[in-house]
Parts: C-alpha cells; sequence; structure tokens
C-alpha cells in the first residue's frame, strides 16, 4: 500500500556533459557533473502508483503512455500516472540527448518491507531502459520523456509510504 509524494527537482546538463538524475517513486532529483555553463535544464517527476489494496501477490504496471495493466493483486484505489522528465533550453536540433536508467531493478520499501520496481521502459511500452532522441525528434523548446515501470507486491505488504530510488544518466551531445 504505497503512494507516490508529488516533488519535482530540477538540474542542469552542460553541453557535451552528463547528468545524474536520482529518479524514484517518491522524489526524483539532480546531480550534475558539473554545473558550469549550464544549457538544458531537466525536470523529473516520480511515477505515481497510488493506493493499493494489499490482497495477495501481483504486479501493477503503468506504461509511458499512462495505461495501467494488473496481474493478480494489488487492487488499485486511483489513478497511477507514468513518471516524466522533461528537458527545455534545447537550442540546437542537432546532436542528440539520451536517457539511460542505470539498472533492471529497484526496491521501494518501508518499515523494512520491499516491493519490486522493474521492466523500466522509457517514451514507449516496448522502450526499455535506454532512448535516445536524435535529431529528428529534438526541437528548440522542450522534450518530454516518459517513463512507465512495472511494481511488484507479495502478500502480505506493509502498509505505508514506500519510497526507493534509481539512478538515470542523461547525456546530451551536439
Amino acid at each position: 500500500m504505497g503512494s507516490g509524494l508529488n516533488r519535482v527537482s530540477t538540474g542542469f546538463v552542460e553541453k557535451s556533459g552528463h547528468v545524474m538524475v536520482k529518479l524514484s517513486l517518491a522524489i526524483a532529483s539532480m546531480m550534475p557533473f558539473s554545473q558550469a555553463m549550464a544549457q538544458i535544464a531537466i525536470t523529473c517527476q516520480p511515477i505515481q502508483y497510488g493506493t493499493l489494496a494489499d490482497c495477495g501477490n501481483g504486479k501493477l504496471t503503468v506504461t509511458p503512455g499512462g495505461a495501467v495493466n494488473t496481474n493478480g493483486c494489488p487492487i488499485v484505489l486511483g489513478t497511477p500516472q507514468p513518471g516524466v522528465c522533461k528537458a527545455t533550453g534545447i537550442t540546437s536540433t542537432t546532436g542528440s540527448v539520451e536517457f539511460q536508467l542505470s539498472a533492471k531493478a529497484a526496491n521501494i520499501s518501508v518499515s523494512g518491507k520491499t516491493m519490486v520496481v522493474s521492466k523500466f521502459n522509457i517514451a514507449t511500452s516496448k522502450g526499455g531502459r535506454t532512448k535516445t532522441y536524435t535529431s529528428k525528434t529534438l526541437t528548440s523548446t522542450q522534450l518530454t520523456v516518459p517513463i512507465g515501470a512495472r511494481i511488484s507486491t507479495t502478500f502480505p505488504q506493509q502498509q505505508g509510504s514506500y519510497a526507493g530510488s534509481m539512478i538515470m544518466t542523461v547525456t546530451f551531445t551536439p
């Protein structure tokens, strides 16, 4: 039974640089390698699974497009939402921006009880953990990157708000 918080963090990536995004179900924060000559701003909102009724083992998937699929339990009480990262300040429509999640799965927990978040997909329901936007898809305004994933529950789950994090690397290549 968990619900994500609706917090947003902002950071910057230098041209030809990398930025580490700490993406979680409760918060997303930025850990830039360098903030000198910042050109692109990255803002992320976490995946929101909402409130879940604990009725047994199961899986809940939120796709980048916002579709919700369940297998077994849990029962969803509310409307889960995919995570969203936005890159703004792209001044060139050449080059590429790559978003890459660091691991295949992450644990979220409360009071020592965990749920596993896995099957991450960036941009599409079969996008996988890496997505590169090339000059054909870059614009000079804003790049919106939806993120979906599956959460697995094991009966009985501890009541409370589950939280955890995962590292995302964002690379801009001019």
